[in-house]
């Protein structure tokens, strides 16, 4: 049992659900303000939920996304809020290659584990969309569970 659900907007917003977490979560993603209102340099909400919909006890639920940090390709920039906590929130970036744009990752997980059989968790980020963005973008999200 999956769902998913995408967003379309200025922005474009999809999700992707590793497969062997498909048979164990359902997942929602919230964005705050309404995706169809935003523009270059806005703030907003994200809200990322799953729910435990296997057949054991999860002992990993995350999910998150990869952007660029500057120039045209940039998407949107992710920050802790007072809403995160308890949710592991991690960012990693590779350094750069000379002339390239750095890619880095967000990655959400969701504390504490294990999330029971049946069990809703939730995980608020902040972001603001770049105000370098170059019109109209694809932005990716993805969740992964793993059950023992």
């Amino acid at each position: 049992m999956r769902r998913v659900w995408a967003a379309v907007c200025t922005p474009l917003f999809a999700l992707s659900i590793d497969s062997s977490a498909g048979d164990l979560i359902v997942v929602d993603l919230q964005l705050q303000p309404s995706p169809d209102t935003l523009r270059r340099g806005d703030f907003g909400t994200m809200r990322f939920t799953i729910e435990n919909v296997g057949d054991s006890p999860l002992d990993l639920a995350a999910a998150g996304f990869t952007y660029r940090t500057s120039g045209t390709q940039s998407t949107l920039f992710p920050f802790r809020t007072n809403e995160t906590p308890p949710c592991y929130f991690a960012i990693e970036g590779p350094s750069p290659r000379p002339g390239e744009p750095a890619l880095d990752s967000l990655s959400l997980t969701f504390m504490p584990t294990p999330v029971a059989i049946g069990e809703r968790r939730s995980c608020v980020v902040g972001f603001q969309v770049s105000p370098f963005a170059a019109g109209p973008f694809v932005q990716l999200f993805g969740f992964v569970a793993l059950a023992g």
